[in-house]
């Protein structure tokens, strides 16, 4: 009986063994579904990640395009503002040179105005002094 409660109690060592065995192989396994679960979440975020940088770097670009294109327009502007201005400053000299000349041509048709009137004047007067006299002879 001795022989049978030692085989017995080998047997039970042997059982405990084999069951905290499986009870690891249990828990590595559970760990290694976990890692696996959370390296699939990883290869997911990674291609979220992934598909978001590409989104980011089109994005980029359009946006690199876009400042391109302003730049042009601003310096397209840029000349045509310098250019309306150059248009503008040549305007206002012809206008001023052609406002001096008209001005001169007003105060000599003045004068030649003043001139006239004084002779016209005087002519009036001497038919007036004419009148008077013809008048004194009748």
């Amino acid at each position: 009986m001795a022989v049978e409660l030692l085989g017995l109690s080998k047997f039970k060592l042997q059982l405990l063994a084999l069951v905290s065995e499986a009870r690891d192989l249990r828990k590595q396994q559970q760990i290694e579904a976990d890692y696996s679960k959370q390296l699939q979440e990883l290869r997911s975020e990674l291609a979220s990640r992934d598909e978001l940088q590409m989104k980011l770097e089109s994005r980029v670009k359009y946006l690199e395009n876009e400042n391109e294109l302003l730049e042009e327009k601003e310096k397209d502007l840029k000349e045509t503002i310098n250019g309306l201005l150059l248009s503008r400053d040549a305007f206002v000299r012809h206008y001023e040179d052609s406002s001096c000349a008209l001005k001169g041509t007003i105060q000599m048709k003045d004068r030649s105005i003043a001139v006239i009137s004084e002779k016209l004047n005087a002519h009036l007067a001497l038919f007036g002094s004419v009148e008077k006299e013809a008048t004194a002879i009748k």
